[in-house]
């Protein structure tokens, strides 16, 4: 959540899904089923590009979806969950294995994928995600 603290009030606002809208065709559609959960950072992932006319290679979403430690909020203490999408919103899928907290990510054009860094517990690994599939094709240890 955000907070905004002002002078004999508090503002709180937390992001619940995200809407994608097709301009062509005027339809639209939500990237998460149902507004539970709190997507707490999305990331456009670009290649370098000056003039910015490219469109985005994929999305990376982190959000936490469930009440894990069942204290009544949702907070990065009940686990974040990484996932990717297509540049449009679709085909949204969860990375098991990038459990943890997102430490960055890398994108690699030229073998159309991305290096995501994540901690867990103290180790630090990184996942090497084919873009075309969402699926980790390695996953190494990263030394501290």
């Amino acid at each position: 959540q955000a907070y905004d603290y002002r002078y004999s009030s508090k503002e709180a606002s937390s992001t619940r899904n995200v809407i994608f809208y097709d301009v062509k065709s005027g339809r639209s559609r939500k990237l998460l089923p149902n507004d539970n959960a709190v997507i707490i950072d999305t990331r456009e992932l670009r290649e370098d590009d000056p003039q910015g006319t490219k469109p985005p290679k994929a999305l990376l979403f982190s959000f936490i979806e469930k009440d894990a430690n069942g204290d009544g909020v949702l907070n990065r203490d009940d686990g974040v969950t990484l996932a990717l999408a297509q540049a449009n919103g679709e085909g949204l899928t969860r990375i098991d294995e990038a459990s943890g907290q997102l430490k960055g990510e890398i994108l690699v054009t030229a073998a159309n994928e991305i290096v995501v860094m994540t901690e867990r517990e103290g180790a630090l690994k990184a996942l090497h995600i084919d873009l075309a599939t969402f699926k980790v094709t390695k996953s190494e240890a990263v030394v501290r």
